[in-house]
This record gives structure tokens, C-alpha cells and sequence, in this order.
């Protein structure tokens, strides 16, 4: 979202902090506007599962913790030397 918010407008970027505030964050006592009705409990009931299913990805976790490791950015030489050496001697 924030490679492309300085191309919005005023409104537009106030609209999408709103969105992310209420959607991805989860935080429904955000200043201003709110987009979604919050005494509905099925909105409600949405968003906190939806909050709720990207935390207990542990795929969404590592990725932003900056853990998460590619094959690409393994050295395989180094893995296949360390699994070839004897380690009982």
C-alpha cells in the first residue's frame, strides 16, 4: 500500500489509513470516519477472524519477522558439507 499512497489524494490516503486501520490492524476505536458499521456484530465477527486467521499463519509470521528463509538464499554447498561430516568421532 505504501509504494503507491503518495500518488493518492488527501481523501483517498485518509480512506485507505481507514481501511487498514479496520481491517488489517483490527482496530475499530481509530480516530475519524469508520468504514465498517461497529456495533454489528457480524462485522465485527469478521474482522476479528480474519485478524485472528493471519496471526496464527506461521508463513505471515516469519515473513514479517524478515525469518523466513528461501532456497534461493541458501548456500547449498555449506548444508551438504556440514550433513556429509562425521559428527561421532
Amino acid at each position: 500500500m505504501a509504494s503507491y499512497a503518495g500518488s493518492l489524494s488527501e481523501s483517498d490516503r485518509d480512506w485507505l489509513n481507514r481501511f487498514a486501520e479496520e481491517e488489517i490492524h483490527c482496530n475499530l476505536n481509530h480516530k475519524g470516519e469508520k468504514l465498517n458499521d461497529i456495533t454489528d456484530a457480524a462485522v465485527r465477527s469478521r474482522i476479528y477472524s480474519r485478524n485472528n486467521q493471519r496471526n496464527r499463519c506461521i508463513l505471515s509470521r516469519e515473513k514479517a519477522q524478515g525469518a523466513l528463509n528461501y532456497l534461493d538464499d541458501l548456500d547449498i554447498d555449506r548444508i551438504e558439507e556440514a550433513a556429509n561430516e562425521d559428527s561421532y568421532e
